[in-house]
C-alpha cells in the first residue's frame, strides 16, 4: 500500500523532471515569431546631426552652385558650380565621422571630418569640424595659375524631424591657412595671419524614399571672401561679401 505523503512526493519529482530536462526546445530550434525579434531602426539621414545610426553608413552624390556677385565677377559667369560626394559612419555614443569632396576643375576639395549629436525627442544639435585641402588649377585664356591650402571649418547645427523628413540648419566658420599659389614660374603665400576667412549657413532638407534611399536640398547663405579658397580667380577683392548656395542630392 502506498502512502499518500509518498505518493505525493512521488507525483513531485515527476513533475520537476521536464523543467531540469529542459521542457522547452532551444531558440534555435523553434522558429521564431516575426514579432519575437526587434526590428532593426531605419538608416539614419546622411547631413542630420542624427547621422546614419551606431555602426552604419550612408553615402551620397550631388550638387552645389555658388552666385557671386555681379561686382565680383563682372562680365565673367556668376554661377560656380561643384560636384559633391560624401560618405558618413556612425559610431556609438553620438559620433560619428565622414568624409566629404567637392570638385570643379578650379577648386576642388576634399575634408575629413567628426561630429557628435544628441537627439530630444523630434529636436537634435551637434557640433562638428571638417579638417582638409584645397587644391585649384587656373590655366585658361592665357592665364596660368595653380594653388592650395590648408582648411578648417568647424560649425553647429540644429534639427528637427517632421513628418519623416529631417531639417538641419548648420552654420561653419571658414578657416583657409596659408595659401600657396604659383603663377607662372612665380610662387607666392600670402594669408598667414589671417586664416579667418568667413561664415556659411545653410537650411538643408532630407526626404526618404523606398527604404535605404533619400533626396536633400537646401540653400545657404555666405558671408565670405567670393570662393575663399579659389581666391587665385578673384585675387583682386578681399572683401568679404554676402551671395548664396543652392545644394540638391542623392544618398543611399
Amino acid at each position: 500500500m502506498i502512502r499518500p505523503g509518498a505518493a505525493a512526493a512521488a507525483f513531485s519529482m515527476l513533475a520537476a523532471l521536464p523543467a531540469l530536462a529542459g521542457d522547452k526546445p532551444p531558440a534555435a530550434d523553434k522558429p521564431a515569431a516575426k514579432g519575437d525579434e526587434p526590428a532593426q531602426a531605419p538608416l539614419g539621414p546622411l547631413l542630420h546631426p542624427d547621422g546614419p545610426g551606431r555602426l552604419r553608413w550612408r553615402a551620397g552624390v550631388g550638387a552645389l552652385f555658388d552666385v557671386l556677385p555681379r561686382r565680383v565677377v563682372e562680365s565673367e559667369q556668376r554661377t560656380v558650380a561643384q560636384i559633391t560626394a560624401s560618405f558618413r559612419l556612425g559610431l556609438p555614443l553620438g559620433f560619428s565621422t565622414d568624409i566629404r569632396a567637392a570638385a570643379i576643375y578650379v577648386s576642388n576639395q576634399v575634408e575629413l571630418g567628426a561630429a557628435w549629436g544628441y537627439r530630444i525627442k523630434s529636436f537634435s544639435f551637434g557640433v562638428q569640424d571638417h579638417g582638409g585641402i584645397w587644391f585649384g588649377a587656373f590655366g585658361f585664356t592665357g592665364f596660368d595659375a595653380s594653388g592650395w591650402s590648408v582648411i578648417n571649418e568647424p560649425g553647429l547645427s540644429i534639427g528637427l524631424d517632421v513628418l519623416g523628413s529631417r531639417f538641419s540648419l548648420t552654420s561653419e566658420a571658414l578657416l583657409a591657412f596659408a595659401r600657396h599659389t604659383t603663377l607662372g614660374d612665380a610662387s607666392k603665400t600670402v594669408g598667414k595671419g589671417a586664416p579667418f576667412a568667413g561664415i556659411a549657413t545653410t537650411l538643408v532638407v532630407e526626404s526618404f524614399f523606398l527604404k535605404t534611399s533619400e533626396i536633400y536640398y537646401g540653400v545657404g547663405l555666405l558671408w565670405a571672401q567670393p570662393q575663399y579658397e579659389a581666391w587665385i580667380a578673384f585675387s583682386d577683392l578681399r572683401a568679404r561679401v554676402w551671395y548664396p548656395r543652392v545644394l540638391a542630392g542623392y544618398a543611399f
